[in-house]
């Protein structure tokens, strides 16, 4: 069932896709589906965007599909905005049109992929945000949804009005060809900065990126060519030396002794307990004094060996992520926030950067600081903030492990974190996969878009044969041929096997960034030009289909001879 004169808000963006400025993919979905959904409730949908002049395109191809209206956020001030800017822009224009009873976002846009518009808007406006949401049910006043969290579809239900993301298999994108779309200049209502009550010009963002040359390889880069048989006698034998096929993860380093300093907070998943140790040794290595905010789970020793100077534990064991952000704002900011790149710490960073002020940079795939100032790199550049608290996500598995230190005695408290409405009531949920998997792995195979088949008997067979965790690249787990949480790169996870296999990969800056700390990279490519090869070890030129049953072939002859 569905209520009448839904007023729905879809936030769209331009981006550059193949040297074309198009509307961003994930966009696309947030658009009909909002379109879609004011039609069944004799509603309306408005589109937002922000950028300059040429972003009106987004909003014509909008109104083309079916769309009300549109508005555009457009300021000649606001160039170089970064993410705190762009959503105080956007959350003030959609303010100002309200009110409305639902607002879409895209899952995450296609050049910086940060998913993090939703849990900054939901801040701002002070609404529920659910997350990525693959199926809804929307009345007038309540919505239920099916959101992807990681390695768990999520059955959560709230009221009206809320933000939402919209999965990449919720709908078919909105696409309507140049010659169809309208001009939309009767339908478009332009804001200035002007017009936009507590937004900022770009001038004003705390965070800054300068784009860095490309790291200079470290790895062997020997790349094979000849016959499919000769490249594979000769990979194997490599692999053999390196000792990359005897298992086992790649060498620790020990967790830092404790140095006095700046309060660096640690923020501990719920969901996830093993990325907890990753974050606090980063956080060590930073230089400080470390304090944990988790939940009541995981023993004193264990946390302080892994870095914890201090913990702070909230009483249940998910109170909310809006809750956890809220109860961050009534506390001394930090210097330095850490969370983990999951779905639930990227909401609470989100949330909470949002209220305070605060600079933040996702997906970071290492972080220090210089003064007061954090130094973060991230696919493609480096990233620096002078905010304090300063808010940093990192891709689950991006970060070296540690060793543990010796235990010490810790203080700990117990943190008064209130439910907050903000959050979303959970229904139920669903494990799709162990999320821990790719982390235990002592050998990844990860398969591209050149792979038509993840599930190829050969494809299968090597992963029997190298005891192996199947992994995959964003294109695929878009498509659904494997779970969300198997998706290896920044935006997704990292990870850091003693031997990883490149299947069909390309090998774009995200994806290298994610497996830099692989002990042994293997690729298989047709294409001798592939970025992939300048990042591994040892790479074979051959199609997929040749090549891994002649690695199968030549594993298990290798055992048996």
């Amino acid at each position: 069932m569905t209520g009448p004169g839904l007023r729905v808000a879809v936030l769209a963006k331009q981006v550059r896709v193949f040297g074309e400025l198009e509307i961003n993919p994930s966009c696309r979905r947030a658009i009909a589906y909002g379109v879609q959904l004011a039609r069944r409730t004799a509603g309306t949908c408005t589109v937002f965007t922000m950028g300059p002049p040429r972003a009106r395109d987004v909003l014509a191809e909008a109104l083309g599909y079916g769309a009300d209206a549109g508005v555009h956020v457009c300021d000649p001030t606001l160039a170089g905005a970064d993410l705190l800017v762009t959503a105080r822009a956007l959350a003030a224009a959609v303010a100002k049109t309200a009110p409305f009873g639902l607002i879409l976002v895209g899952s995450a846009s296609l050049d910086a992929e940060t998913a993090q518009l939703g849990p900054h808007l939901a801040g701002l406006l002070g609404l529920p945000y659910t997350g990525a949401a693959r199926q809804m049910e929307v009345t007038a006043a309540r919505l239920r949804a099916t959101c992807e969290q990681d390695d768990r579809l999520v059955e959560v239900s709230v009221e009206l009005p809320a933000v939402v993301a919209v999965a990449e298999r919720l709908c078919a994108p909105a696409k309507i060809p140049p010659h169809e779309r309208p001009d939309p200049t009767p339908a478009v209502t332009v804001l200035d900065l002007a017009m936009l009550s507590g937004a900022i010009p770009g001038a004003a963002s705390p965070t800054t990126i300068r784009p860095v040359a490309p790291p200079v390889p470290t790895r062997a880069g020997r790349v094979l060519s000849g016959p499919v048989g000769a490249q594979v006698s000769a990979a194997v034998a490599e692999l053999r030396r390196r000792g990359a096929l005897d298992g086992g993860p790649p060498p620790r380093s020990p967790v830092a002794p404790v140095r006095p300093g700046a309060v660096f907070d640690v923020l501990a998943d719920p969901y996830h307990d093993e990325l907890t140790a990753e974050l606090l040794g980063a956080a060590v290595d930073i230089g400080g004094t470390v304090r944990l905010l988790c939940g009541p789970g995981g023993d004193r020793l264990t946390l302080a060996a892994s870095g914890a100077d201090e913990i702070w534990r909230w009483p249940a064991r998910d109170p909310g992520p809006a809750a956890v952000a809220a109860a961050l704002t009534r506390e001394p900011p930090p210097a330095l926030l850490l969370a983990s790149a999951t779905a639930w710490g990227r909401t609470v960073a989100g949330r909470y950067a949002a209220a305070v002020g605060a600079g933040l940079i996702a997906d970071a795939t290492s972080v220090a600081r210089a003064g007061k100032t954090t130094v973060a790199s991230v696919a493609g550049g480096e990233v620096r903030c002078d905010t304090e608290p300063t808010v940093v996500t990192v891709g689950p598995g991006v970060l070296p492990m540690r060793t543990p230190r010796r235990a010490v005695a810790v203080g700990e408290r117990l943190w008064d974190v209130r439910p907050h409405p903000g959050d979303v009531a959970v229904r139920g949920y669903r494990k799709v996969d162990d999320y821990a998997a790719l982390t235990r792995a002592s050998t990844v195979v990860c398969v591209g878009l050149g792979v038509d088949n993840p599930n190829d008997p050969a494809i299968r067979a090597l992963l029997r044969l190298l005891d192996a965790e199947l992994a995959a690249t964003r294109k695929l787990t878009d498509m659904g041929m494997l779970p969300r949480s198997r998706q290896v790169g920044v935006t997704g996870r990292g990870v850091r096997p003693q031997l990883y296999v490149a299947v069909g990969v390309s090998g774009k800056p995200h994806h290298i960034a994610a497996v830099a700390g692989a002990g042994t990279i293997l690729a298989i490519n047709s294409d001798p030009a592939a970025p992939i090869f300048a990042a591994a070890d040892v790479g074979i030129v051959a199609p997929w289909r040749e090549a891994v049953p002649a690695l199968v072939s030549a594993l298990v002859h290798g055992r048996t001879g």
